[in-house]
């Protein structure tokens, strides 16, 4: 499958990241300093 790169880590790409996955895309999840929690919360 294909290679998806969201930029920003907040609610809206977060929640796209779900059925991509589902759907077998390999996700890269790229966030900015203000996504610094939501990140850290995830490793």
């Amino acid at each position: 499958m294909s290679i998806l790169t969201f930029i920003g880590a907040g609610q809206m790409a977060s929640a796209l990241t779900f059925p991509a996955t589902l759907n077998g895309h390999q996700i890269r999840l790229v966030g900015t300093h203000l996504d610094r929690d939501i990140i850290d919360s995830v490793q």
